[in-house]
């Protein structure tokens, strides 16, 4: 695979990191442990083919995923139920709420991919 499709597809909206989804699957696992589960399945897929020349390990494997516009709904209100509860008592974002909001993006742009 060439450089350029790599990038091409590990922009598209379905496609996420190693790291994005076990994170979010590890945010899951309380209050949907069976969507959870199934995001860890898809660890167990075969990620995107790397170009020749890319030197970073299975930490840097990125997956196409096909959700349900149904699982898709419930990870974002999982994922926005968790950068609420990471916002200071202040109300002040914190790097936690951050990160949950950086993944709430994530989810959105491929839910939004499906209308």
């Amino acid at each position: 695979m060439y450089p350029k499709e790599y990038k091409a597809i590990c922009g598209q909206p379905n496609a996420f990191s190693r790291f994005a989804l076990e994170e979010t699957a590890r945010a899951l696992a309380v209050e949907q442990p069976a969507l959870s589960q199934r995001l860890m399945g898809e660890l167990h897929q075969v990620p995107v083919p790397k170009p020749a020349m890319h030197n970073g390990g299975p930490e840097t494997d990125f997956f196409q995923v096909e959700l349900t516009e149904a699982e898709l709904e419930q990870i974002i209100s999982c994922m926005f139920d968790c950068e609420a509860a990471a916002v200071s008592p202040e109300g002040d974002t914190t790097p936690q709420a951050s990160y949950f909001a950086a993944l709430v993006d994530c989810w959105s742009r491929y839910a939004q991919e499906d209308d």
